[in-house]
């Protein structure tokens, strides 16, 4: 039912801005308003023969814990088995991620795309040891390197002087570590596999089909893409990430041709794993993190944000994109950490 609403309201934008649109600049993307939001990618495409290269930071803050729509104190959460608690909960989480792309115009209806993440992951945690009677025990696990890398292919397939759709098609490649350790207060000084949340790679190919609908006025800039995310099968440990689908719709204005702001909501639903690890499912009563049951989600976050487009000069071509957002809606299997903001600003270069 979620997935089917989501395709709905999908479904009802492209419609209504096919019928309100009016002509626009048949000189493509030389407005800011006529550039998505930074953190929309997979967009637009490239004139046969033309490259594009990008550089995203996104920054993300967690803190507080929930279960399903309710916040839950940590004081609720952390404390002994037998009370249904969890001796280890999380407090306070942090993800950094450095994204690089390049996309490449093929013919003037085929656009490729390469994007390379680095992440940066840094989780705050509670234990509570003597059967959770003993005083709370801080601590704090790390981990960084390489994401899983996406390939991605854009296809047009339909494009009027309002509007073009596109066909997304990508494939997620297994690249990214999902087996990251780290050391706790139960550990006795040991390295132990690092709760789900904590891993940076699926350890799966994964596909992302998706639909995008873009277009602009003389002020305005509107959008909607549907992607979604389906693993091939499980990773070596015995599990896969479940299926997901993200949704996006945008609204730009445009300022003057150099700037624009614009407001973006974006919903996400996720399911719970398919299969666990072996070195976390002794773990699930010790912590939610290591519970492949408590992984599915789902959140809808509004953004606001701004594009300047550089028109002449030695930066001719290159585009300054930022957006802050924040969570209206959060349902999660729990109790797991909330999301409290995002972050992103990003370069973009056309030539």
């Amino acid at each position: 039912m979620k997935i089917f609403s989501i395709f709905l309201v999908f479904f009802t934008f492209g419609l209504s801005a096919e019928e309100h649109g009016s002509h626009i600049d048949h000189n493509h993307h030389n407005q800011a308003h006529q550039h998505a939001p930074i953190g929309v990618m997979g967009s637009h495409l490239h004139e046969e023969g033309s490259w594009m290269f990008s550089y995203r930071f996104m920054y993300m803050d967690m803190d507080g814990l929930r279960k399903g729509t309710d916040r839950v104190s940590r004081s609720d959460a952390n404390g002994p088995m037998m009370a249904g608690k969890y001796p280890m909960v999380p407090r306070q989480m942090t993800m950094k991620m450095h994204m690089l792309g390049t996309m490449y115009g093929v013919t003037d209806d085929l656009t490729m795309s390469l994007m390379i993440p680095w992440l940066e992951k840094s989780m705050d945690s509670s234990a509570r040891m003597m059967g959770g009677t003993g005083p709370e025990n801080k601590f704090s696990t790390r981990s960084d390197g390489f994401g899983d890398i996406k390939l991605g292919s854009l296809y047009r397939l339909y494009k009027n002087d309002d509007l073009e759709v596109i066909f997304n098609l990508g494939l997620s490649l297994p690249t990214g570590s999902y087996e990251e350790q780290g050391k706790n207060p139960m550990s006795m000084g040991n390295e132990l596999r690092q709760g789900y949340p904590m891993q940076l790679g699926s350890g799966t190919f994964d596909l992302m089909p998706g639909i995008t609908i873009a277009g602009h006025t003389d002020t305005l800039g509107y959008g909607a893409q549907v992607i979604g995310t389906i693993p091939l099968g499980r990773n070596s440990q015995g599990y896969s990430q479940g299926d997901s689908i993200k949704f996006n719709t945008w609204l730009s204005r445009k300022i003057t041709r150099n700037f624009s702001l614009s407001g973006r909501i974006e919903l996400n639903s996720w399911n719970d794993y398919n299969g666990h690890d072996d070195e976390l499912v002794g773990r699930v009563n010790m912590m939610p993190t290591a519970d492949h049951d408590l992984r599915g989600g789902t959140r809808a976050d509004a953004y606001i944000g701004g594009n300047y487009l550089f028109t002449e000069g030695a930066l001719k071509g290159h585009n300054l994109g930022l957006e802050f957002g924040m969570p209206f809606y959060q349902q999660l299997e729990g109790p797991n950490l909330e999301t409290d903001y995002i972050l992103t600003v990003g370069w973009r270069v056309s030539f």
